[in-house]
């Protein structure tokens, strides 16, 4: 992915966390789709690093919150 998609990605991610602050259910779903997909872009070229664990937290934790919320 190119830089200015990444950088686009950070900036949503962080906007939708704030949303989540204010108790906004889709701000964390934002949040946590955007730092996913960031994470998991390819920007890290190693599949053992820090970033892949991130990412795959991350979106584990979105498919699994966002599935058994009322």
């Amino acid at each position: 992915m190119k830089k200015k998609c990444l950088v686009v990605l950070q900036i949503i991610g962080a906007a939708g966390f704030v949303l989540g602050v204010f108790q906004f259910k889709i701000g964390f779903f934002i949040g946590f789709l955007c730092t996913g997909l960031f994470f998991y872009s390819g920007q890290y070229r190693e599949r053992e690093s820090v970033g892949m664990a991130t990412s795959i937290i991350a979106i584990s934790f979105l498919s699994t919150h966002w599935r058994f919320s009322p």
